[in-house]
């Protein structure tokens, strides 16, 4: 679990957090202005920039995932890497909504508001434990942590909806949703068809 947890967290670190450095400082400042424009603006810029990074990469670790533990793990045992394989996949589609979430995270401490993103957070660890724990007590144990992993991105899906819509409320409704929404799913629609590939 860890190892595949690794691997999945090395890009989005690399990609995310070397962007939002570059942008956290204007959007800080815009936020200091009171330049609400100026700060969706940023946000929007940093969603759909890491997503170009970021989209192709987690459904290459959807189609990829066993072959790729496999090389890196294969000497612990052809099915010790297969089933990290298989937690890589589902670690895989996760990989959006986490990084959709920091980079959304990153305009309420523009703001100077620490609370909002602690509370996501509760909301992201409280919705993993749980559905983590009902992948422990439902499937078979072979599959289990392979749920366990699928949950980590389920609990940032409902973290993104729930950071979503307060940014949004303190934003006056104006995040330039459609724009962003449109850049993912021209990148999914796009890495669908390569990962069936």
């Amino acid at each position: 679990y860890a190892n595949a947890q690794l691997i999945w967290g090395l890009p989005q670190a690399i990609i995310t957090v070397s962007l939002m450095a570059a942008l956290l400082p204007r959007i800080s400042r815009s936020a200091a202005e009171d330049d609400g424009g100026a700060v969706r603006d940023d946000i929007s810029q940093g969603l759909r920039t890491t997503a170009v990074a970021i989209v192709p990469i987690a459904f290459g670790f959807l189609a990829l995932g066993i072959p790729m533990c496999t090389l890196i793990f294969g000497s612990s045992g052809t099915g010790a890497a297969t089933n990290m394989g298989f937690m890589l996949m589902a670690f895989g589609l996760g990989l959006i909504p986490y990084s959709v979430q920091y980079v959304v995270l990153r305009a309420f401490y523009a703001y100077e508001d620490t609370r909002t993103p602690f509370y996501n957070t509760v909301i992201v660890a409280a919705v993993n434990a749980a559905a983590s724990a009902l992948c422990f007590l439902v499937l078979p144990a072979r599959w289990a942590v392979v749920g366990m992993a699928a949950s980590y991105g389920l609990a940032y899906i409902i973290g993104v909806g729930v950071a979503w819509r307060r940014l949004g409320k303190r934003m006056d409704g104006d995040l330039d949703t459609a724009h962003v929404v449109r850049t993912y799913a021209r990148l999914a629609g796009a890495s669908i068809p390569a990962t069936i590939i």
